[in-house]
């Protein structure tokens, strides 16, 4: 438990460790898996690596053997799908550190349909794909209370894919398939294996495609400013305000953006765990409201045909991560920069949020379009209990 409020201002911070999970006996969870690795990981890289190529794994049934990939089945320990105990003999003094596995089901359904993926975790970094579609825009961090998303079951088989990176302490994941009120769904099965036949990719439909911006480039304004305070990236130049500021708000410019078009501008920020309200100013005219703080984290927020996400990547001295921040395109000129503004509108006096001068953040975390665009749709929600 944190007993002090988190302050850029202040020296000491703590880490909060992840917490064991523990199941209803009520609730039917994905118990059958294939494990691939494991692969090594050193100061956590191995989640932004394709150890394989796991669309191919549904398009070819023949991809894993052509690969030489030696899928194993993986004793299930009640509901967890516990890496750390199965890896352990495999590594170094029995303690899995710094690396990463991929877990792999097929569930097969009696009809095709909408449904729940529901996931829980040991606050390990995520990436999850069904039938090759990538459902983590960028890492999902999967902690003791369940998060879940839509997905879109086919008749018949459907190619789950779960890669986990461990860093330190537990390893495992937690699985269930639900429907909307989070109940079991009885005519989905799960089994340990890799598809016998080729599973068609997803049709998507023709839409315009955004361009994704660098969403950092210059501070216009800020009350305060540190050339150095931590964040998942290691720590940098930061600029932030405080919802107690008589100004509190934080200004800055894009990179400029190349045509007249939807765009998505992806920047590194921060910001306390105490919550707060904040309101998003894009070229000097109000886009949209979104909250900051501990409920932020995994948020998406869309009005006036603006969107704001936060994508987290850890807790570093703040809640660190992503933000993206998506605009139509009547609001572009060509060539020119955009002029973002946050304000801080109401919340606790020490809530603050923070923008890091890192202009590489599309580049840094290996962005696309898409998978911008996905974050900033309807995606991981908390599940109901």
């Amino acid at each position: 438990m944190r007993i002090a409020p988190l302050d850029p201002s202040c020296a000491d911070r703590e880490q909060q460790a992840p917490q064991s999970a523990g199941a209803a006996a009520t609730r039917t969870y994905l118990t059958s898996w294939l494990t691939l690795g494991p692969f090594d990981s050193p100061n956590d890289s191995g989640i932004k690596r394709d150890f394989i190529d796991v669309p191919q794994l549904g398009v070819d049934p023949r991809a894993a053997a052509a690969a030489g990939q030696q899928w194993v089945p993986m004793p299930a320990r009640d509901t967890f799908v516990d890496l750390d105990g199965f890896y352990a003999p495999k590594t170094p003094e029995q303690n899995p550190q710094w690396m990463c596995a991929y877990a792999a089901t097929t569930v097969t359904s009696d009809a095709a349909g909408r449904a729940f993926l529901e996931l829980a975790g040991s606050g390990d970094p995520l990436q999850v794909w069904l039938n090759g579609t990538s459902l983590t825009a960028a890492p999902l961090t999967a902690r003791y209370e369940p998060t879940r998303r839509p997905i879109d079951l086919r008749a018949g088989a459907n190619l789950l894919v779960i890669k986990s990176c461990e860093q330190m302490g537990a390893w495992y994941f937690v699985a269930r398939i639900t429907d909307a009120a989070g109940h079991n769904v009885p005519t989905v099965h799960a089994q340990a294996a890799l598809p016998t036949d080729p599973i068609p990719p997803a049709v998507v439909a023709a839409e315009e495609t955004p361009q994704l911006i660098e969403g950092f480039a210059e501070v216009l304004g800020a009350p305060y400013l540190s050339r150095s305070y931590g964040d998942y990236r290691g720590g940098g130049t930061s600029s932030w305000t405080y919802v107690s500021d008589k100004i509190a708000e934080v200004s800055w410019t894009t990179a400029p953006v190349p045509e007249r078009r939807p765009t998505i501008a992806a920047l590194t920020v921060s910001t306390s765990p105490e919550d707060g309200e904040a309101q998003l100013f894009v070229n000097g005219r109000s886009a949209v409201p979104f909250k900051i703080g501990n409920q932020s984290v995994g948020g998406h927020w869309s009005a006036n045909g603006y969107g704001v996400a936060f994508v987290p990547k850890g807790f570093y001295e703040g809640n660190s991560g992503i933000l993206l921040i998506s605009v139509p395109p009547e609001t572009v000129t060509s060539g020119q920069p955009l002029q973002f503004r946050v304000a801080l509108t109401s919340g606790a006096d020490r809530a603050w949020f923070m923008i890091k001068s890192y202009p590489d953040t599309v580049a840094h975390e290996q962005l696309t379009a898409s998978l911008a665009g996905a974050a900033l749709q309807s995606v991981w929600e908390s599940a109901p209990k």
